[in-house]
């Protein structure tokens, strides 16, 4: 049975998705609120060459092992812990041995690209949250980051912005916000949206 309410945080990749609930997990005890990041159910390469795995198209809700996933959420829903996998972006696998242990909370913040463009997910949540920043400043924090954090180079990265980046945005990612309960502007540093929430969630808490 479930027992724990899931909120849903999601957004363009570079919007601040992460940011703002690193933000929002501060403000609460551990014991009360969980996070769950969906970036560590992508699908595993390993059956791929590596020098060929920048060309699978990441940015398709495909990517995504989404039953895994569900699989995963519906547990820590019912009250029992998970050993998340760990995804390494540069291999484009899961590392072996370094699962993450996720304890389940009577609130569980789950944040991810594909959080409201995946049904099965989707209908999954409780409280569906929405990043709303403009595509081209989205755009360019995100090979800012591909180039810092993923190791990526800059002619990589430029062709996967051309070939998929920016048609799946608008194909699955930017029509999925229509499914929000609210939206947020200005990315994981705005205040006003954090303390809204904060209140939301404290008042969930409450009442359990």
């Amino acid at each position: 049975m479930k027992t724990s309410t899931l909120v849903a945080v999601s957004g363009l990749s570079g919007s601040g998705k992460t940011r703002f609930v690193q933000n929002l997990y501060s403000f609460f005890d551990p014991q009360q609120v969980t996070l769950f990041s969906s970036d560590n159910y992508y699908k595993n390469q390993d059956h791929i060459p590596i020098q060929l795995r920048d060309g699978v198209n990441y940015d398709h809700p495909s990517a995504i092992d989404a039953d895994l996933m569900a699989e995963h959420i519906q547990k820590l829903a019912e009250g029992d812990d998970i050993l998340m996998p760990l995804y390494d972006f540069v291999t484009h696998t899961s590392i072996k041995g370094m699962e993450i242990m996720v304890r389940s909370a009577p609130v569980i913040i789950v944040e991810g690209l594909f959080l409201l463009a995946i049904e099965k997910i989707r209908e999954m949540m409780d409280l569906k949250i929405f990043i709303d920043v403009p595509h081209d400043v989205c755009l360019v924090r995100r090979m800012y980051r591909d180039m810092k954090q993923k190791k990526r180079d800059l002619d990589t990265i430029m062709d996967m912005h051309m070939n998929n980046v920016s048609n799946m945005a608008q194909d699955f990612i930017i029509p999925s916000k229509r499914h929000a309960d609210i939206l947020f502007s200005r990315g994981g540093d705005n205040e006003h949206a954090l303390n809204m929430l904060k209140l939301t969630i404290q008042n969930i808490l409450n009442n359990q």
